[in-house]
């Protein structure tokens, strides 16, 4: 969900490449916190931020000129792709890589689509969904090498790289769930169905792919969860935002109450991926979206919005059940993401 904030000027930041080096990987960061965006309410500036679960810790990575989202942790956190949001960008984004070894930041494109993007298991690329043009294509950006990699055009959106590394999954531009190799050689339908699908999550073994579905406009979204190899799909009710645990079989997600944009509230839920009674985890007023699973899957911090001005960074312990908000002092922040490790 975007949060709305008025365009800024841009602020200096130090810029600079990830690395020049083909060796350039998996990269130690930081273990166990969350990174999200924020506006400074005091200074009106916009930021990358991290916390400790525990609201410890907490300090600005990157200072930026525009709204700060979608945040995706490399494999072994050294890194961190987001977003910056700005008006005059017509809807389009700037994806940024933050660096924890140089403590700087460095520019892929000006044009990517507002979506989070995908790294590969071994932390060398990511793919994300930029502006061609005409429409939404997929680039693959190498960190090592600090460049996009010039492969075949390939039209399509929200794409989310397969845990053993051999594959990315994504939703073309007629709404179909497609897969393709990393070459982007040969993509092949994934599934067809009516409606449009969004928001493909591969499972951590990669057997499967939570997806949403959409009939309409005039309806809200179905998760569902297809088997990749037998092409079976298990449909677990209205949802939208599935997240996998890192291990286990129980998705995290946001229940609606409502049909866009007349939503009165939303709760983060849990249900078993092969189907069965969801549970609900956070039972407040606000809209609550965007989970994201704790290191050891105990726990899920997600983002609750009470309104375009308000809202805060929370998170839901399962064992012993545990609700709370981080204290965040005069910041609004956007979805935050736990680390990876």
């Amino acid at each position: 969900m975007k949060l709305l904030g008025a365009a800024l000027a841009a602020l200096s930041f130090a810029l600079t490449a990830c690395g020049g080096s083909d060796d350039a990987g998996l990269l130690p960061g930081p273990s166990n916190v969350i990174v999200f965006g924020a506006q400074d309410g005091d200074s009106e500036r916009y930021g990358l931020y991290i916390v400790e679960p525990d609201g410890e810790g907490l300090r600005p990575l990157a200072v930026e000129g525009g709204v700060v989202t979608s945040p995706a942790w490399s494999p072994e956190t050294g890194r961190i792709a987001y977003l910056v949001l700005n008006s005059e960008q017509g809807g389009l984004a700037t994806l940024r890589v933050y660096d924890f070894e140089s403590e700087r930041t460095s520019t892929v494109t000006e044009r990517a689509l507002p979506q989070p993007a995908s790294w590969s298991p071994d932390g060398r690329r990511f793919v994300f969904a930029e502006d061609a043009g005409g429409g939404p294509r997929l680039r693959i950006y190498d960190v090592g090498r600090a460049n996009l990699l010039d492969l075949p055009e390939l039209p399509g959106s929200e794409p989310a790289w397969s845990p053993d590394g051999d594959e990315i999954v994504y939703v073309s531009p007629d709404g179909e769930l497609n897969i393709v190799d990393t070459d982007f050689d040969e993509p092949r339908a994934l599934i067809e169905r009516e409606g449009v699908e969004a928001g493909p999550r591969w499972s951590p073994d990669g057997a499967r792919v939570a997806f949403t579905s959409a009939p309409g406009a005039a309806t809200g979204a179905s998760l569902l969860v297809l088997d990749v190899d037998s092409g079976a799909v298990t449909e677990l009710g209205a949802g939208i935002d599935a997240a996998w645990p890192p291990e286990g079989d129980q998705l995290a997600y946001s229940l609606a109450m409502g049909v866009p944009p007349l939503i009165t509230n939303a709760n983060i839920h849990l249900v078993a991926a092969g189907g069965g009674e969801p549970v609900a985890l956070s039972q407040a007023s606000t809209v609550d979206v965007a989970p994201s699973w704790s290191p050891d899957g105990n726990a899920i911090v997600y983002l609750a919005q009470a309104d375009l001005r308000t809202s805060f960074v929370c998170l839901v312990q399962l064992d012993p059940e545990q609700r709370d908000c981080l204290d965040l002092p005069g910041l609004l922040p956007t979805n935050p993401v736990w680390s990876p490790q």
